[in-house]
């Protein structure tokens, strides 16, 4: 015998079951997106930290590395100081080791880089070595190269052919071209037993820093070009670049500028 409230009794099991299954889609969209919610809100807070992070890397003058009691150069006065990217050459020095000699600037190594902003020019430079001894200064070494370039900041190392620099001794560079100069004082020291340990097991940008606080200038700047040229789209290693140089009093307009390879000198 067939009941005949049977079909009404289906009909409103089938409607419970679907409002169930509406309800169950429901709740997993809304998991879904509460979870999309949560992940996008972590992503900006680690973007947040990453932006706000401290930069380590801030220049930090030497301390007892002495001063130039004659603030001349080897050829004579100080060349005029210029400032105009596009228009002359410029070492990239720290602005107080440049204008007010209150410091020499330092390295680790025997034959260090130079770095220098150079305008769009070409022509045949000169680079000077001399060396500051008591009672003299010394031209050490001398070589020349053809320039050709568009404009930028170019790395000069000591080839070579020319002597080490020597521990705890100070030495004046020049680069001539065209009739104008850029020159600045580097002086060798030796690195503390400790932190060549440090530098042996650092990150490059970790290396930077140990450099920055040691203020050992041409090192920091030499690594820190190593990483512009090995990751140029590097964000961080811009940002670390950009407040390393504003540490040291530099003009924005030389931070702005990027690496160029102009010139092969000498081996």
């Amino acid at each position: 015998m067939v009941h005949l409230d049977h079909p009404k009794r289906i009909l409103a099991m089938f409607t419970q079951a679907l409002n169930i299954c509406i309800k169950t889609t429901a709740l997993v969209i809304l998991l879904n997106l509460g979870s999309s919610s949560l992940t996008n809100d972590k992503l900006a807070a680690q973007s947040e930290a990453f932006t706000s992070q401290k930069v380590k890397a801030e220049f930090i003058p030497p301390k007892g590395s002495g001063v130039p009691k004659d603030p001349t150069t080897a050829g004579g006065t100080r060349p005029v100081e210029c400032y105009e990217v596009n228009s002359c050459l410029i070492p990239l020095l720290p602005v107080s080791a440049i204008s007010k000699l209150d410091y020499y600037p330092l390295t680790v190594s025997e034959r260090p880089t130079f770095y220098i902003s150079l305008p769009r020019t070409s022509g045949t430079a000169i680079f000077t070595l001399y060396q500051h001894l008591p009672s003299q200064i010394k031209k050490i070494h001398r070589f020349s190269f053809p320039v050709k370039t568009s404009g930028g900041i170019v790395g000069i190392t000591l080839p070579k052919s020319s002597p080490t620099l020597q521990n705890d001794s100070t030495y004046e560079w020049r680069l001539s071209l065209k009739n104008e100069t850029a020159n600045g004082f580097v002086r060798r020291v030796q690195l503390k037993p400790n932190l060549s340990q440090k530098l042996r097991e650092a990150k490059p940008l970790d290396q930077l820093a140990i450099y920055a606080a040691e203020g050992i200038w041409y090192d920091s700047i030499e690594t820190l070009a190593a990483l512009a040229n090995s990751q140029p789209s590097d964000r961080k290693v811009f940002t670390e670049w950009a407040v390393f140089l504003k540490s040291a009093n530099i003009a924005p307009e030389m931070i702005k500028q990027s690496f160029t390879t102009c010139c092969q000198a000498e081996n």
